[in-house]
């Protein structure tokens, strides 16, 4: 019993630790969301200019992420720094986006509170982060409009572009990588806009691929061009991101900077108009950890005999699977030992493979550009399964064989009776003997069988009473033969007297 109590004790400790790291976990989610803050003053005066202060906390993993804030109708809103401007309703718009983890950032604005203004305003912004759900900016929501006694204020309006476009990447990236650059395409959808040209320049003699949307790249100018529309006027232009990949080329020096630019051209009400590309515009070659890319092998914790095998080829970098990487397997610790198995990994990085042998194996990874990587595998042996034949029992009865005793027998005297002649009868006594034998006989009985013990019993029932029938049969015949005698001195013992008379 105390037994029994001390497991179900480890079973509810099990269960209460389970609980534990859920709730752990789950707590971490809720920590690792992504969160705005905003800052400003809680009153203002008529005509007078807020600084409003947005701080984003990016959770972990967000590669994009969208901020809108929603304004009071009627506001006048400048500094907006990348943001764009919209209406209906009025509100700011920011999108952050560098193709890996975002960094936390802090945007502002100045909203201008309007001459006729009064009584309480209220800011609701919202914070959409990729791959998660939404959330409302937190912090000071609501501006209180007092008239002073006396109020000078000085307003400066910035007016934002039709189309305002941002780019987003990397500030850093290493020989031979790829960086993936995004243009966000903002457009004020309260403007007639018929026709978009964008032009991005790159720093000369880097590599460019997979350019989206239709862009053509031109390597003597180093420049990308998209068109959207025509410049006749045409189809209307929505917002929209367009890509690009950009590689480092081998060579080059580290801390070299390569610098970014491009503007937006674009017909907004039949009038031609343009604005610069903002967002990132310098990528700095950063030093690479070897002379050439790194592989991270990951092996599974355990590994048996006769069962699948999977190891995981990434770039140590980037994270990425690697494919088409080269995976030898060796006997022993390194590639002098015997080659058992070779392969590529998948698209998904990974290489499966079995062996049949326990002891420790050497997995080397090779591929053009990276370092060679070798890591050790233990292979334990699989778990023996063993059958059991059970033999059948042989069990041998030895019959028993009897010789019944000799059975003597007699046959009844004749008597002759004749007037002068008288003849002695003749007894002659026969002795038959019988003899029973029964042969010794092997019975095979499987287990579990009862076979032979039933014959046996029968055979000593049969001996039984062939003896007995014998017995009576000998006792039979005795008293036959007294009664012949005295028949036989009958005749004689008359034949005396008469003689005598």
């Amino acid at each position: 019993m105390k037994l029994i109590k001390k497991e179900v004790k480890k079973m509810d400790m099990k269960k209460y630790s389970t609980i534990l790291i859920g709730l752990f976990l789950l707590t971490q989610g809720v920590f690792a969301a992504t969160t705005a803050t905003r800052t400003m003053q809680s009153s203002a005066a008529p005509g007078a200019s807020v600084p409003v202060s947005l701080s984003v906390t990016m959770g972990s993993g967000v590669l994009g992420c969208g901020l809108i804030e929603n304004i009071p109708a009627g506001w006048t809103v400048s500094n907006v720094g990348t943001g764009v401007l919209k209406t209906s309703p009025d509100r700011i718009e920011w999108i952050f986006f560098t193709g890996s983890a975002l960094p936390n950032e802090v945007v502002s604005y100045t909203i201008t509170v309007p001459a006729s203004a009064s009584g309480t305003y209220t800011f609701l912004g919202t914070v959409m982060p990729s791959g998660a759900a939404n959330s409302t900016v937190t912090g000071q929501s609501t501006v209180s409009v007092v008239a002073p006694t006396t109020s000078t204020t000085s307003t400066t309006t910035t007016t934002m572009p039709g189309v305002y476009v941002q780019r987003n990447m990397a500030s850093t990236a290493k020989v031979g990588v790829n960086v993936p650059v995004t243009l966000a395409i903002n457009v004020d959808e309260s403007k007639t806009i018929t026709s978009l040209g964008v032009r991005e320049i790159v720093p000369s003699g880097w590599a460019v691929s997979s350019v989206s949307n239709g862009g053509v790249y031109t390597s003597s100018s180093h420049k990308i061009e998209w068109v959207f529309g025509n410049y006749s006027g045409g189809n209307e232009i929505k917002d929209r991101s367009i890509t690009y990949t950009i590689t480092v080329p081998t060579g080059t020096s580290t801390g070299t900077v390569g610098s970014f630019s491009g503007e937006a051209k674009f017909y907004e009400a039949g009038v031609e108009k343009s604005s610069a590309i903002a967002g990132v515009s310098t990528l700095t070659v950063a030093k690479k950890t070897s002379n050439n890319d790194e592989f991270t092998v990951t092996l599974p914790s355990t590994a048996v005999t006769n069962e699948g095998i999977t190891i995981t080829v990434t770039d140590k970098d980037s994270n990425r699977p690697v494919k088409d990487a080269a995976v030898r397997v060796y006997l022993g610790k390194d590639d002098t030992g015997k080659k058992v198995k070779n392969g590529m990994t998948d698209e998904n990085g990974t290489f499966t493979f079995t062996l049949s042998a326990a002891g420790q194996y050497a997995i080397v990874t090779e591929k053009s550009r990276y370092k060679d990587l070798t890591k050790l595998l233990t292979v334990s042996s699989g778990v023996v399964v063993t059958t059991t034949t059970v033999a059948p029992v042989t069990t041998t009865t030895r019959a028993v064989t009897t010789t019944m005793p000799e059975v003597p027998t007699t046959s009844a005297p004749a008597t002759t009776k004749a007037p002068t002649t008288t003849v002695a009868p003749a007894t002659t006594v026969t002795t038959v003997e019988v003899t029973t034998t029964v042969e010794e006989t092997t019975t095979t009985t499987p287990a579990g069988g009862g076979g032979g013990n039933n014959m046996l019993l029968i055979l000593v029932v049969v001996i039984i009473i062939v003896a007995a029938v014998a017995y009576f049969m000998m006792k039979g015949k005795g008293k036959t033969s007294g009664n012949g005698k005295a028949a036989a001195e009958k005749p004689k013992k008359e034949k005396t007297e008469a003689k005598e008379e």
